[in-house]
């Protein structure tokens, strides 16, 4: 089928719409390439020495690493409501109604935590020596 030039030409985009269309897909290619939102970054460089630091109180190996993968994701962060590593107020408030209900909430979730704070391999015993950890003084 023919078209005549001026019909062509009248339906088609100016080169400036697809100058500025092409950057803009250009500039979200180029976000998007990572995998880690610059939050996560700041919170992983900084993890380690503040859980050094933060607490008089120490944890095994392994309950370091189960804390930096699961506990410190939103216990490092202001944003998420929850009650931060080494903040002695907040934590007293949550453990005035005993070990046992802070336990119960942690295991089955409570406000927006997830169930066992999303560390399904954890023991209780575990569970509360995490919380023990968090809620120590600095």
């Amino acid at each position: 089928m023919y078209f005549p030039p001026q019909t062509y030409f009248q339906n088609r985009l100016p080169l400036s719409i697809l100058r500025s269309y092409f950057f803009l897909f250009f500039c979200l290619l180029l976000t998007s390439c990572s995998s880690e939102l610059p939050e996560q970054n700041f919170a992983k460089n900084n993890l380690i020495n503040e859980s050094k630091s933060a607490s008089s109180y120490s944890l095994s190996p392994e309950l370091n690493t189960i804390y930096n993968e699961t506990c410190a994701q939103c216990h490092m962060k202001e944003s998420t409501g929850a009650p931060k590593l080494g903040d002695t107020k907040a934590w007293k408030n949550i453990l005035s109604k005993g070990i046992d209900v802070t336990l119960d909430r942690v295991m089955n979730g409570y406000g927006g935590m997830p169930p066992a704070g999303q560390c399904f391999e954890c023991s209780p015993d575990q569970l509360i020596e995490l919380i023990r950890y968090m809620s120590s003084e600095p």
